[in-house]
């Protein structure tokens, strides 16, 4: 049911014309918020407006940020829900495979870029997909895989993925007194374009069929991004059952402080 709950706060969600962040653009704007939708294509789709964006590309990524900080004094909450499976690499403006650009070096920084108007907003919120806690239980995440050349893009993903959790627990950490709550979230099967048609027949079969039984709609991610009694759960990973989790090898903070700088690193060459 649709209500006027989020009237006046205002959503910016990556990925916006299909997939996880799609049912994002749609669970935010049921309930009255302004959502700015941004993509390569930078198309208004279902948001209230449509912002350009390559997260392969940190100039596109700065545009972005000073288009949309030109109409907008503060931000409520960043979605970052866009990512991809490549089966093929190709280098990006990042100086990195297009895996590790799209899926982590690009919301980082978009992150990065937002944040003091994330801190302009009373209570912001910055909400990261991220995997299926069963697998990420089983994966880690070496900070020199940013400057390697995938052999496996599924498993290069799937690391990326890694990544994005220990750096929302690590960025947690270094702004523990910010009133920006910084989470990820496990979406759930919701109905994507993950599977591109570079992938193997297999994988695009595979995917085909999961789409046929998946989610159009991902309430998680909207409650992830808005849900006051997840406030004091900053770091963390929540699944669709609202379970916190915790994750011993990807909460290390020395892995953390690795991760981190070599991620500035690279992202000060852009």
């Amino acid at each position: 049911m649709a209500t006027n709950d989020l009237a006046g706060r205002t959503f910016l969600v990556t990925g916006a014309t299909s997939g996880i962040g799609l049912a994002a653009v749609h669970g935010l704007t049921a309930r009255g918020a302004e959502v700015i939708g941004a993509s390569r294509s930078g198309a208004k789709g279902d948001a209230t407006s449509g912002l350009a964006l390559d997260l392969s590309d940190p100039a596109s990524i700065r545009r972005a940020v000073t288009d949309f900080a030109a109409s907008h004094a503060r931000l409520d909450g960043l979605i970052n829900a866009a990512g991809a499976v490549y089966w093929k690499p190709a280098t990006t403006a990042f100086g990195v495979d297009r895996t590790w650009a799209v899926n982590y070096l690009g919301h980082v920084l978009l992150t990065r870029e937002l944040w003091p108007l994330l801190e302009a907003a009373p209570r912001a919120r910055v909400a990261t997909v991220a995997g299926n806690p069963r697998f990420l239980r089983s994966l880690t995440c070496d900070p020199a895989a940013l400057t390697t050349t995938p052999r496996d893009g599924l498993r290069a993903s799937g690391e990326a993925m890694a990544a994005r959790v220990i750096w929302t627990h690590t960025l947690a950490r270094k702004k523990r007194d910010s009133r920006v709550t910084v989470l990820a979230f496990h979406p759930g099967l919701v109905r994507s374009n993950l599977v591109s048609s570079e992938a193997p027949l297999f994988w695009r079969l595979l995917g085909g069929a999961m789409n046929s039984w998946a989610s159009s709609t991902c309430e998680i991610a909207t409650t992830a991004a808005v849900d006051p009694a997840l406030d004091d759960e900053s770091g963390r990973l929540i699944d669709p059952a609202l379970k916190v989790h915790h994750f011993a090898q990807l909460e290390d903070a020395a892995l953390g402080e690795r991760l981190w700088t070599e991620t500035e690193r690279l992202l000060a060459r852009g």
